[in-house]
């Protein structure tokens, strides 16, 4: 903790607009961002899982660096806005599904450098918020929730609750989508029939033997091919393996599955979720090696928060894991990061240095040789890891701040999805509600650390957390959780 007063300074709302760095060697390579979703770290083989097989992503690791301390938001939305923007969610998260619109994104900031950009998966974000055309992506295939099928045009038949209900285009009369939850419409689906929009505006019209996974990463992969000879970014984030826990391609007999057989869910679908999730990594990885592009494309791959709690994991080494999606303990934070660069990062590197999803933008900045974002709102809040990505000593960070509210405009904390405020470094924790855990023996927060039984380090620790802390502005809207009494 001897470096927090100095990294204070650097997070302070006045910091500077920062120039970013180009590399030592002047090249700018391609990158490609995956994103899974609701994955935890124990779920690849290479972080021990004993349970699934993920062959594409071990081998990834393999050739590149695993990062054993990366850390996200609890659940998606906020994750993703915190990626985008580099900001922690203090300065900008209003609600779940939104991108405001008054933010710059990684996609505009490596367009602004020349780089064509693409995204292809979840977006989530464009419910009183921002498409992906708007937020910095050339071209994009998304899946659509029922509030993005009428931002295009399209009206739901029936009033909720209605058999046989459809979303309907009035300019395209053969474009409908039928509604596959009577209750909550906007609910449609992302695996198999499911609802996609290209390009912000047109509907992709599919049947019940397209799965939403497999045409997204077609699209991908075509935009590979279609950029090959000039820079570009491709972000991926991945509609696997959030529940429900459905069929996938390689389910046996589903070729002749009814859709409702397809639609139901169970949770041992969760372990070929997953393996068609690596398939698809591999696929993406084959295709930049196919094309020659592999030695000089930045590939990242992570997950936006732990996994779902339906699921445990048994490890090699006997544990068993429970997923924490929507936890504030390490279950819902913890997340594997591999990063492979063939040209420039040696392969079978593993870091320990603790990273969050602020670092990603300055990192790529800093690679690309782009800029970060000017003007009043925006504030550095992360720290490029290149150095460790180059073998460097770089300047890892101390701590990481999490600022956790699902839903600012709710008076009580959602019980599933408790706000939260904290800081964590490699060994504690400290809550702003005061509570404090030695998260490296106890990942669960399962004993507290009285502040009369505190040792002298301890004393020494929860000082510099509540120092960082205490830069962090509180919005407004913000509302005090209440004590945690983790037991």
């Amino acid at each position: 903790m001897k470096k927090v007063l100095s990294i204070i300074t650097c997070l302070a709302p006045t910091v500077p607009f920062i120039q970013a760095a180009k590399v030592a060697d002047g090249s700018r390579p391609n990158i490609v961002f995956i994103l899974a979703d609701d994955l935890g770290f124990e779920t690849l083989g290479v972080y021990g899982s004993a349970d699934y097989n993920t062959p594409n992503l071990d081998r990834m690791a393999e050739q590149g660096m695993r990062f054993e301390n990366c850390f996200s938001q609890p659940l998606s939305s906020p994750t993703r806005v915190q990626l985008l923007t580099g900001m922690y969610n203090n300065r900008n998260y209003t609600q779940w599904a939104v991108l405001p619109e008054e933010d710059k994104t990684i996609g505009h900031m490596l367009k602004e450098v020349g780089y064509t950009t693409a995204l292809a998966g979840k977006w989530q974000l464009s419910d009183k918020g921002m498409f992906p055309g708007e937020a910095g992506f050339d071209k994009d295939m998304f899946w659509a929730y029922g509030f993005d099928l009428e931002k295009i045009g399209f009206k739901l038949k029936f009033p909720k609750k209605t058999p046989e209900n459809y979303y309907y285009n009035e300019k395209q009369p053969d474009e409908k989508y039928m509604v596959v939850n009577a209750n909550t419409p906007s609910t449609t689906s992302r695996y198999f029939y499911p609802c996609l929009i290209k390009n912000d505006t047109d509907f992709v019209v599919t049947t019940e033997n397209d799965y939403g996974p497999d045409v997204v990463c077609n699209f991908a992969l075509d935009f590979i091919e279609e950029n090959k000879d000039r820079p570009f970014m491709l972000y991926l984030p991945m509609m696997l393996v959030h529940d429900p826990f459905q069929a996938t391609p390689a389910t046996p007999g589903i070729a002749s599955m009814s859709l409702k057989e397809k639609f139901s869910t169970r949770t041992d679908n969760f372990k070929p979720m997953v393996e068609w999730m690596d398939y698809q990594v591999g696929l993406i990885l084959g295709k930049l090696r196919e094309l020659g592009l592999e030695e000089n494309t930045l590939v990242i791959f992570t997950g936006d928060n732990g996994t779902g709690r339906a699921i445990t994991t048994r490890m090699k080494d006997g544990s068993v894991i429970a997923g924490g999606k929507g936890l504030s303990t390490d279950a819902g934070i913890h997340v594997p990061l591999i990063v492979q660069w063939k040209s420039r990062i040696k392969g079978g590197s593993v870091c320990s240095d603790l990273i969050d999803f602020t670092d990603f933008m300055p990192t790529l900045a800093e690679v690309t040789g782009a800029s970060l974002p000017e003007g009043p709102r925006f504030v550095a809040d992360g720290k490029s890891f290149l150095p460790q990505l180059l073998g460097k000593k770089g300047n890892p960070r101390d701590w990481v701040f999490f600022h956790y509210d699902r839903n600012p405009e709710v008076a009580a904390s959602n019980p599933e999805y408790k706000r939260a405020r904290f800081v964590r470094s490699q060994e504690y924790k400290l809550y702003d509600t005061g509570e404090m855990y030695n998260v490296k023996k106890d990942p669960l927060e399962q004993k507290e650390i009285p502040v009369k039984q505190q040792s002298k380090t301890e004393k020494s620790e929860r000082k510099q957390l509540q120092k960082v802390l205490n830069t962090m502005p509180i919005p407004p809207i913000y509302k005090t959780p209440e004590k945690l009494n983790v037991k």
